[in-house]
C-alpha cells in the first residue's frame, strides 16, 4: 500500500517531476517505466483516494496518459543529438593509388592539430580566433617547419589578413563592402609578376562567386555550389573565420580534405570560366542521421574521402 501511494503522488505531481527530479524517474530504463506504467495504472490506485467505483476507470486513464507522456518524453530525450557538438576525427583519403589517414586533434572545440602520415599541421588560438597555422614536413617531429601564416582581425572578427612566411610568402589583405562583397589584394613577396586583386560575393556565410579583376592572369571568374548540410569542420572554434583564406589553397592543403571545400556547408559543384572556355566540376556526398558527410566522391577512381565522427 505504502509503494502504490507513493507513486499515485508523484503521478499526481507531474509538474513536480518534469522539474529537478524528472532525471530520476526517466533513469530507470525502459523496462521499469513500462512496469510503473502498467502497475499504476491496473493496481495501484488506493481504493480510499477515490471517492467513488464511477471516479476509479476516468482516474485511471488519465494517470495512463500521463504517465505515457512522461515516459514517451524521456524516451525523446534519450535519443536527442547535439549537432553542435559533433566533431571530425578522422580522414581516410584515397588519392591517386594510395591512401592515409588524418588525425583531428581538439581541446573542447578547438581544434589543435591534423596529422597524417605526409604531413602535421599545428593551430594556434588567442580566445576564440586561429591566429596562426603551422605546416611540418615530419609529421613527428615540430623540427622540419615548412611554412607557417599568421592570421589578422577586425574587431568585428573578421579576417583582414593572413601572411605567409617561407614557402613563396605572400600578404593578402581583404576589405569588407556594405553590399555583401569582399575585394582583397594579392601580393606576392617572392616575385610582383603574382599580384592580383579580385573580388569575392558571400552569401550565407559561403564564397558564392569569385570575380578576377587586375594582374597578370587572364581574367576568370568561379561560381560556387553548396548543399543544405553540415560541414565536417563547421563545429571547429574558429574555423568559419578563415573561409577567405581556404580560397587561395586548394582544400587538401586548407581542411585536409581533397575533394570538399565550403564553410557552414559542402561544396557540391564550381563553374571556372576563362575566356572562351568554362569547366564544371561537381562532388558526389553521402551523409549520416546527422547531415554530415561521410563520404565524398567515394566512387571516382582517383581521390576519395572517407569520413569518421
Amino acid at each position: 500500500m505504502w509503494f502504490c501511494l507513493t507513486f499515485y503522488q508523484i503521478i499526481r505531481q507531474f509538474s513536480y517531476l518534469v522539474g529537478g527530479h524528472r532525471m530520476q524517474f526517466c533513469a530507470i530504463g525502459a523496462w521499469g517505466k513500462l512496469f510503473l506504467l502498467y502497475f499504476a495504472s491496473t493496481k495501484c490506485i488506493p481504493i480510499h483516494i477515490l471517492s467513488s467505483k464511477s471516479e476509479t476507470k476516468p482516474m485511471k486513464k488519465i494517470i495512463f496518459l500521463l504517465c505515457l507522456s512522461f515516459f514517451l518524453s524521456c524516451t525523446n530525450d534519450n535519443n536527442t543529438t547535439d549537432s553542435s557538438n559533433i566533431l571530425l576525427k578522422k580522414i581516410v583519403t584515397h588519392n591517386y593509388g594510395t591512401t592515409y589517414e588524418t588525425i583531428f586533434t581538439y581541446d573542447g572545440n578547438k581544434l589543435l592539430q591534423q596529422k597524417s602520415n605526409r604531413q602535421k599541421k599545428v593551430f594556434t588560438y588567442q580566445g576564440d580566433n586561429i591566429v596562426k597555422i603551422e605546416w611540418y614536413q615530419n609529421p613527428n617531429s615540430e623540427n622540419e617547419l615548412l611554412q607557417y601564416v599568421n592570421f589578422e582581425y577586425y574587431p568585428d572578427g573578421t579576417l583582414k589578413r593572413f601572411k605567409k612566411y617561407l614557402d613563396a610568402p605572400v600578404t593578402v589583405d581583404f576589405i569588407y563592402n556594405a553590399n555583401g562583397t569582399v575585394e582583397f589584394s594579392y601580393v606576392a613577396d617572392y616575385n610582383s609578376y603574382y599580384n592580383y586583386t579580385g573580388r569575392f560575393k558571400i552569401d550565407n556565410q559561403e564564397i558564392s562567386q569569385f570575380e578576377f579583376l587586375t594582374g597578370n592572369s587572364p581574367k576568370s571568374s568561379i561560381i560556387f555550389h553548396y548543399d543544405n548540410k553540415n560541414h565536417p569542420l563547421k563545429n571547429v572554434t574558429g574555423y568559419n573565420k578563415l573561409i577567405l583564406f581556404g580560397f587561395f589553397y586548394d582544400s587538401m592543403h586548407n581542411s585536409g580534405f581533397s575533394t570538399n571545400s565550403g564553410n557552414m556547408q559542402n561544396q557540391i559543384s564550381y563553374s571556372y570560366s576563362s575566356e572562351p572556355n568554362t569547366k564544371y566540376t561537381t562532388n558526389s556526398l553521402e551523409y549520416n542521421s546527422n547531415n554530415f558527410p561521410t563520404s565524398i566522391n567515394k566512387d571516382d577512381d582517383y581521390v576519395a574521402d572517407y569520413l569518421f565522427y
